[in-house]
């Protein structure tokens, strides 16, 4: 399988077969996420305790004041420069500041398809459909390790947006 721009669709297969292959043999579900089973040193001195994960910790990076300003807050033009419409950096970018697909050393070979096929969802229903949360209120999210991960029992309500306005 060619991996060009122009082969993105036949990624989705790999990615159903990797996951169905996953799902019959379970016992390399655990192997994807590993924890020290003795204490052990990294070169610099850190000390990781035996049970411990080592992972990036996504949510207080992306949160963090001497990185991002107003990190709490939701802005679209977070990674825009000032005075244009060009991207300071790239959804797929790699770097400390920006570790959603992983560290710089050793980044998601996938972030690329995956990020291809978000968008393409996102579009779809920003277009096509209204959005809305049932209890605003709510709690959306939960961390668990590293994780930010949203809470099941959230819901939303999605209509279809009526953009004809009847027959012609």
């Amino acid at each position: 399988m060619a991996l060009r721009f122009s082969s993105t669709h036949q990624m989705q297969m790999a990615v159903t077969w990797a996951i169905v292959d996953l799902y019959l043999n379970p016992e390399y579900i655990t192997l994807l996420r590993v924890e020290a089973m003795v204490p052990f040193t990294f070169s610099q001195g850190a000390n990781v305790p035996a049970g411990n994960l080592v992972a990036i910790p996504q949510r207080e990076i992306m949160r963090d004041s001497t990185r991002y300003t107003s990190p709490e807050s939701f802005n679209p033009y977070r990674f825009m420069t000032d005075s244009s419409t060009e991207a300071v950096s790239r959804y797929t970018d790699v770097n400390w500041d920006y570790t959603f697909w992983g560290s710089p050393h050793l980044p998601c070979p996938g972030r690329w398809y995956a990020s291809y096929a978000m968008k393409h969802v996102l579009v779809h229903l920003l277009t096509t459909y209204d959005v809305e949360l049932l209890n605003p209120q709510a709690k959306k999210c939960f961390t668990w390790t590293t994780a930010i991960v949203p809470k099941s029992n959230m819901c939303i309500r999605v209509s279809k947006r009526d953009v004809g306005g009847g027959a012609s």
